[in-house]
């Protein structure tokens, strides 16, 4: 008598099932030999010795307040190359920050089609340095601290958006303006919204 599909099926679905258990049998196994291995390994920070825990202990950076995490997130905004501050001879440049919850942020720029003035310098300074955030619960802004020692403000809106607050950026203290007042350093010419990806 012959066997119908549905009978095919579940013998192969069957035989299918049987061989991929089979399979992993060997797999168990690797994985609780390097397991028993990485339990007589060290730390990395007791192989790396002193100076690297050192160096660890100072990059460490706290958490941001539960008030300030709402605010966590990727924000972007589109800006033409006309304005200095995109660092772009022509076309646009998406401009990107990271508000991470450990108090970090992150800035980069995405470019469309330019080649870019950069120094090796500048992008340097304005790409994934060690840059702080925190929440100005008093002014409703995020100021981020750049490794450089300059401030960047941006106001929330009602949409929970960043708008970038050029007047401030600008004049906020003697830093600020020194460092915006040197050739090849720019401030954003416009208030740009910054929306939450």
């Amino acid at each position: 008598m012959a066997c119908s599909n549905q009978q095919k099926d579940d013998v192969s679905m069957h035989e299918d099932i049987q061989v991929a258990s089979e399979a992993t049998e060997p797999q168990k196994k690797i994985t609780e030999e390097k397991t028993q291995q990485d339990d007589k390994g060290e730390k990395l920070t007791e192989a790396a010795g002193p100076a690297v825990t050192q160096a660890l202990e100072d990059d460490h950076v706290a958490q941001v307040s539960n008030v300030s995490m709402p605010f966590v997130g990727r924000y972007h905004t589109e800006i033409n190359c006309e304005d200095k501050f995109a660092h772009c001879e022509k076309g646009s440049a998406e401009f990107i920050i990271n508000l991470l919850p450990d108090g970090t942020a992150h800035r980069t720029f995405v470019y469309k089609g330019r080649v870019s003035n950069d120094s090796h310098e500048e992008l340097a300074n304005r790409n994934y340095k060690k840059n702080t955030w925190h929440y100005d619960e008093e002014h409703h802004q995020i100021i981020v601290k750049r490794i450089e020692g300059i401030q960047f403000f941006y106001s929330i809106n009602d949409e929970q958006n960043l708008v970038i607050d050029r007047d401030k950026i600008l004049n906020v203290d003697k830093t600020n303006k020194n460092y915006f007042s040197v050739k090849g350093h720019h401030a954003p010419e416009h208030n740009y919204v910054m929306t939450k990806f």
